[in-house]
């Protein structure tokens, strides 16, 4: 059996969220999501596509989205490319494993739903730079 199978079988009791295939290509997390096992997983990451755009490539996009925002009220934790502090970079050992993956992917997604939604809402504010830093500053 090839190593990609046995880890993956092992990783899978914790995850039950993944609808598996047979090629282990294009397999199902949530709408929107997909997880590809490439042939010589773990020792490369696994793809994960958002909206059938690599992993990466999404971070990236939606990163030059949200950096003047970042900049502009001082947010320091996240103000660095989050592509780049990725676990599926160049940061990836066989130690990771599909989990890391997912948590991180959810735990990106949640803080780029704030930023967004904190954009809007800002927007939506007709008020002095100061509230917005302030608001801003106690958000993140």
């Amino acid at each position: 059996m090839e190593t990609r199978i046995r880890r993956f079988n092992k990783e899978k009791v914790n995850l039950p969220m993944i609808k598996e295939n047979d090629k282990y290509e294009d397999m199902i997390i949530s709408n929107g999501v997909t997880l590809t096992l490439p042939s010589n997983y773990p020792f490369t990451p696994p793809l994960l596509k958002v909206n059938n755009i690599q992993y990466i490539r999404y971070l990236e996009t939606e990163f030059k989205k949200v950096k003047p925002f970042l900049t502009q009220y001082k947010i320091s934790p996240y103000n660095c490319c989050l592509c780049c502090s990725s676990v599926t970079g160049d940061k990836w050992t066989p130690c990771y494993g599909i989990k890391e993956v997912l948590n991180e992917y959810n735990k990106y997604n949640e803080l780029l739903q704030m930023i967004h939604k904190t954009i809007l809402y800002l927007n939506e504010l007709n008020m002095d730079d100061l509230i917005h830093y302030t608001i801003a500053q106690y958000l993140f």
